[in-house]
């Protein structure tokens, strides 16, 4: 049975089961949108719009595929309003007898931030559908991701780690002319990169690298960079075994080898990337990255929806770059394009979403 096939009766079966909870079901989206005035403000002064914030169109995509599944769906600006929401005794007003958090927003700044509300939900017993605080945190931090993965063995992109306060961790540093990639430790959706991101290092850099990291109020994790493609790849945790699918290639302008290429910030806010089903190399290698992205998952114990992206050289190696525990479900999104491909509708998704998270808390066997 082809990996299509398989991942198709998974999903079917999945969703199937949604319908049997969806009249008790309400889904409690926590997140930030960038019209909304109410919304957490403690944003970086560098960045005046975040990538990761929806925009107001993106926001109705979200609860309009959650409300097409018949699931009650309520909508709270940010993570401070959220806690002083449920403080306050709302929760227990609802008059359903299955709550689930669905948690987008990120406000503030520093490690552990994207940690806020699975840690709070865990604290009072609040169902969530992502991973737990702990590995939120964990993915955040692309140095220590990287050197996790790399003790077990898995493919990453070389790093290294510096701070405007002690510089190079234990003096380690690329070697002279090493192609790398700048990037804040703590961010995600290419928060804090720019098109000089990339550069040949030289150690005339490390200067530009304390202001760098003095602004950004954070340590950099400089990455060898990886010419060639740039994939993501799906992955969910289904009965304590995840899940990756085929990986999704990311194309700008229309050109899918993106050679020196990467996605900055410009990019990514103004939706500047398409995407197109990964075929470019042989199964043997396609499977290989399937099986890195299962085993990095094990490893990391990601829950619900979590991504993978790598970076594909021309020859076919691979090496992961980031991981995402709260990846985008809207409709520019691999996730989305990924069902898509399977066949599926765009409210699937969010059935999708919802019966894992059924699963893991025992609603439905």
């Amino acid at each position: 049975m082809s990996y299509k096939q398989e991942h198709k009766n998974i999903i079917d079966q999945l969703i199937s089961q949604s319908s049997s909870i969806a009249s008790e079901v309400c889904i409690i989206v926590v997140a930030n949108v960038r019209q909304d005035s109410s919304a957490d403000t403690l944003v970086y002064p560098y960045d005046e719009h975040r990538t990761e914030y929806y925009s107001e169109s993106e926001y109705e995509e979200i609860t309009n595929g959650f409300r097409s599944n018949s699931f009650y769906t309520l909508y709270i600006s940010g993570e401070m309003n959220f806690i002083k929401w449920y403080l306050e005794g709302n929760y227990d007003k609802i008059p359903k007898k299955f709550k689930l958090v669905y948690a987008a927003a990120s406000s503030g700044k520093g490690p552990g931030k994207k940690a806020l509300i699975p840690s709070f939900c865990t604290l009072h017993n609040i169902p969530y559908s992502s991973s737990n605080a702990y590995v939120v945190s964990l993915c955040r931090h692309k140095y220590h991701l990287s050197s996790i993965l790399k003790c077990h063995g898995l493919p990453v992109a070389q790093s290294w780690y510096f701070s405007h306060e002690s510089g190079w961790l234990l003096n380690q540093k690329p070697p002279p002319n090493t192609n790398i990639i700048i990037k804040p430790t703590y961010e995600a959706a290419s928060v804090g990169i720019d098109e000089y991101s990339r550069v040949n290092y030289s150690q005339k850099l490390d200067q530009e690298f304390n202001l760098l990291s003095k602004k950004l109020n954070q340590p950099l994790t400089i990455q060898e960079f990886i010419t060639g493609y740039e994939i993501e790849t799906p992955v969910i945790n289904y009965n304590s075994n995840p899940i990756a699918f085929k990986s999704i290639g990311l194309s700008v302008d229309g050109k899918k080898k993106l050679d020196d290429l990467f996605l900055t910030y410009e990019i990514v806010y103004e939706d500047g990337y398409q995407f197109f089903e990964f075929d470019e190399f042989d199964p043997t290698i396609l499977n290989d990255i399937i099986e890195t992205v299962k085993n990095s998952a094990l490893v990391l114990g990601l829950e619900g929806f979590s991504r993978i992206d790598m970076r594909v050289r021309e020859d076919g190696a691979f090496h992961i770059m980031d991981v995402a525990t709260y990846p985008h479900a809207i409709k520019h999104s691999s996730f989305w394009f990924m069902m898509k491909s399977l066949g599926y509708e765009y409210a699937d998704v969010f059935a999708l979403l919802t019966v894992l998270a059924a699963k893991r808390y025992n609603w439905i066997d």
